[in-house]
């Protein structure tokens, strides 16, 4: 028998999916780029791969409702938090402030929304777990 989700959690797992596919999909155009490797691109594929790894493993214990699903929560938003930071760096070293001054409302968009929506998960699978909504094995 299938273990009790709130509509929140199917949501975010058919959105997991899409986003796994996504993340394959990358990791294939990377490894078709590797024949011609830059250090960005060979980066680029290891992050996307360690990524979608990790969001597997979410997917994993979100479907399952492990316990230990927020400390994957804080896994994986935490390290596309510290991508997004790299990556504002990197636009900065290698294009200067004006690099980042057209690409800033983009990577501060993008990181507001990892921000929210790791805070908002976080927040709804501790009142799952403290208001029975969810049944963590």
């Amino acid at each position: 028998m299938a273990k009790k989700k709130t509509v929140f959690v199917w949501i975010l797992l058919v959105l997991m999916v899409l986003w796994i596919l996504s993340g394959l999909g990358t990791i294939m155009s990377g490894l078709v780029g590797l024949a011609n490797p830059t250090g960005w691109g060979i980066f680029t594929l290891i992050t996307t791969i360690i990524s979608t790894g990790l969001i597997i493993t979410l997917w994993i214990k979100l479907f399952n409702v492990k316990p230990d699903v927020q400390q994957w929560v804080n896994y994986t938003f935490g390290f596309g938090v510290l991508l997004g930071i790299i990556s504002m760096i990197y636009v900065i070293v290698s294009f200067g402030i004006f690099g980042l001054m057209f690409s800033a409302g983009m990577f501060l968009f993008i990181l507001l929304l990892q921000i929210c929506m790791w805070i908002g998960i976080s927040m709804h699978l501790k009142r799952a777990k403290k208001d029975n909504l969810m049944e963590f094995s």
